[in-house]
């Protein structure tokens, strides 16, 4: 009798199906913990450049433009997720997070922070 090595094409199906119910299950649920990491790396540069601006503004007398900003997109490194803006006046600052790239279409929308700390987003569970 002669013994045969070696998977069935009904057990490489099987298999083939078992792996295509992990990663359907598994694929959104990484795609979300992604989405939030990189809402998460937007949330700690503004904070980052609202420190930056108050020290500008300490130094210099007035509030920072964009273009004095250490950077203008979130995260530093890598895809860019978030581009940075400050709308400046001459005692209050506004920093936006405007989604691009990846994050387009976010249900956060553009994350912002006043020179007060106050947050803002178009979801109010976004910070």
């Amino acid at each position: 009798m002669q013994s045969t090595q070696g998977f069935t094409l009904l057990e490489l199906m099987i298999a083939t199906a078992i792996v295509g119910i992990l990663a359907a299950i598994a694929l959104p649920a990484y795609s979300s913990y992604v989405e939030r990491t990189r809402l998460g790396n937007a949330q700690m540069d503004l904070f980052a450049l609202a420190s930056f601006a108050e020290q500008y503004r300490t130094r210099n007398g007035v509030y920072p433009d964009t273009d004095d900003l250490p950077r203008t997109h979130s995260p530093e490194s890598g895809a860019v997720a978030y581009t940075i803006s400050i709308d400046a006046k001459a005692s209050t600052f506004i920093l936006a997070a405007t989604p691009s790239g990846p994050q387009v279409g976010h249900s956060c929308g553009t994350l912002t922070l006043t020179h007060h700390g106050r947050k803002g987003a178009d979801d109010d569970g976004c910070w």
